[in-house]
């Protein structure tokens, strides 16, 4: 999960790069049973990105 966020941090991240690392943060702690956490990504692509994949479908 550090991956994720330090890949986040990274000034030159296009938005187009950002919301698909989350998409794949969200789905790895969806696999990881972190219920709580996936939900705040789903929640956050939902509202900045409602047309990004099948999100959270």
């Amino acid at each position: 999960m550090a991956a994720f966020c330090r890949a986040l941090q990274v000034p030159s991240t296009s938005s187009k790069d950002q919301v698909q690392i989350l998409y794949l943060l969200g789905r790895f702690v969806e696999a990881l049973d972190r219920i709580p956490k996936a939900l705040e990504t789903c929640r956050w692509l939902i509202r900045e990105a409602p047309q990004y994949r099948a999100v959270c479908m």
